[in-house]
């Protein structure tokens, strides 16, 4: 964690401390959440003094995506399926359950959430997406000419964007059918997908670094 005061890095202590972590995010009350490689979902609420497992419901240790929906459940993608997770009222702790349901790769590399509508994306099969009521996911693949898909992203418009292992992909929101959106873009493997203070798309590439649209 970054020290603004000193202007250091210091590496946060407890269980995380030496893990490979694959994800992290935060939730409105700045209690951190820290996806690792093999060995589970884990959370601190000081800024990573400590940390606890969540472990309740979810059976796979090799977490890939943390995202929470504007009610405050948190999904997780693994290896093996996407879970739900929701605090129990009378004790605080998240308990899981898998809504993998009828996904035909459990593999599940990423998660973006637009509405109650739940995108995935998947090792080799390209995106899903199901609302959070409904029990089947529904194949989202048209236009998408790589279907391993490493990143996914919504922006303030509920415009989709897709990083792929071979380019950046758009949608616009209401449409079911994705652009290719990798022109200028020479290393084509896109790990990470966000935008900055102004609403500029950023991009995280695999060798190529750091790149924003124009």
């Amino acid at each position: 964690k970054y020290d603004a005061i000193t202007k250091k890095w210091d590496r946060v202590k407890g269980d995380a401390a030496f893990l490979n972590i694959t994800t992290l995010t935060l939730d409105n009350a700045d209690t951190l959440y820290a996806g690792t490689d093999s060995d589970g979902l884990f959370i601190s609420k000081d800024r990573g003094e400590s940390w606890k497992e969540l472990d309740k419901g979810i059976t796979n240790k090799r977490i890939t995506a943390v995202k929470f929906d504007s009610k405050g459940a948190l999904y997780i993608g693994t290896y093996n399926g996407v879970f739900r997770g929701f605090k129990d009222i009378k004790n605080g702790e998240w308990i899981f359950e898998s809504i993998t349901g009828d996904l035909k790769n459990t593999i599940t590399l990423s998660i973006t959430i637009d509405g109650d509508s739940i995108y995935v994306g998947t090792d080799g099969s390209g995106i899903y997406v199901k609302k959070a009521v409904d029990k089947s996911w529904k194949e989202v693949n048209k236009g998408l000419s790589n279907k391993r898909v490493l990143s996914l992203y919504n922006d303030a418009k509920g415009n989709i964007y897709a990083g792929t292992y071979d380019g950046l992909f758009f949608m616009n929101h209401g449409s079911s059918e994705w652009k290719d959106m990798s022109e200028g873009i020479v290393n084509r493997i896109i790990q990470t997908i966000s935008t900055d203070r102004d609403g500029n798309l950023l991009v995280g590439t695999w060798g190529g670094g750091i790149l924003k649209a124009e």
